[in-house]
């Protein structure tokens, strides 16, 4: 439990000032600071092990401070992983039983949500219509697969999608969508399965019909 926690890292007090636990990302770095200057002489690669193993690197940051650099894809999204660092390799510990410093973290799931901002015709062509939304997301996603990740279900011949972030976050516009004579739906799709978040998911919005207006 929380309580069981900080007595333990209470213990490690006098060497390790703080560590990568709790919830990190999948493509974070695991890294211990010291409350002082480490052995920089021992090879990092020698100090961590992993449960269930993960496939890295390791390197002296700083002189009170390690990382371990998992390899792209290494960790994976909602697993537990248990962390064995090897103290007394790079301080002189007294206490046996604080040779290995034991910690623990969790690779966060990625997570993503579609949302229908507005729909709006113009006045100068009431015949189509176009729908405005955004992409939240977790994490981020490299610019020039974004722009390939929306597709439209429905009466849609002839739309195009466009996409911009601003502010960190993800805006996509559905522009010369077609409207028929009555109401129709349309479902807009982000393919978050294709960049590693799961399923992909959708939003869907009416498109009423031009016997309104």
């Amino acid at each position: 439990n929380g309580n069981a926690a900080e007595v333990v890292f209470e213990a490690f007090a006098d060497y390790v000032y703080a560590y990568s636990g709790g919830l990190v990302n999948e493509n974070a770095s695991i890294r211990i600071k010291f409350t002082g200057a480490a052995d920089t002489s021992v090879p990092p690669e020698d100090l961590f092990r992993f449960s269930p193993s993960v496939k890295g690197s390791a390197r002296w940051a700083a002189s009170d401070m390690v990382e371990f650099l998992p390899d792209a894809g290494a960790l994976k999204p909602g697993r537990r992983y248990n962390v064995s660092f090897a103290l007394s390799k790079v301080f002189e510990v007294g206490n046996p039983e604080l040779r290995e410093f034991k910690f623990s973290f969790t690779v966060a799931r990625k997570k993503a949500e579609i949302f229908i901002d507005q729909v709006y015709i113009s006045k100068n062509n009431i015949s189509e219509a176009a729908v405005r939304g955004h992409v939240a997301l977790s994490e981020s996603v490299p610019a020039d697969l974004m722009k390939n990740l929306f597709y439209a279900e429905g009466n849609t011949a002839g739309s195009r999608f466009s996409v911009e972030q601003k502010n960190g976050v993800w805006h996509f516009v559905c522009e010369s969508l077609p409207r028929k004579g009555t109401d129709e739906r349309l479902n807009v799709v982000f393919d978050a399965h294709s960049v590693g978040f799961g399923e992909s998911i959708s939003a869907s919005v009416i498109i009423s019909g031009t016997d309104l207006f």
